[in-house]
């Protein structure tokens, strides 16, 4: 009985880790890129707006 108790915590521990991986590298690859473009895009606006392009 231990040894189906062992084997079903590594079956959870796997299942629970591969999407926390692909969410790691969806936020490497998409997000991360998409927030920092938005905030340099937002500050080129707020700077032009200013010194009046």
């Amino acid at each position: 009985m231990l040894e189906d108790s062992d084997r079903q915590n590594a079956q959870l521990a796997l299942i629970m880790r591969v999407p926390a991986a692909n969410i790691g590298v969806a936020m490497c690859l998409f997000i991360a890129p998409g927030i920092v473009g938005t905030i340099v895009s937002d500050l080129k606006l707020i700077l032009c707006s200013e010194s009046q392009c």
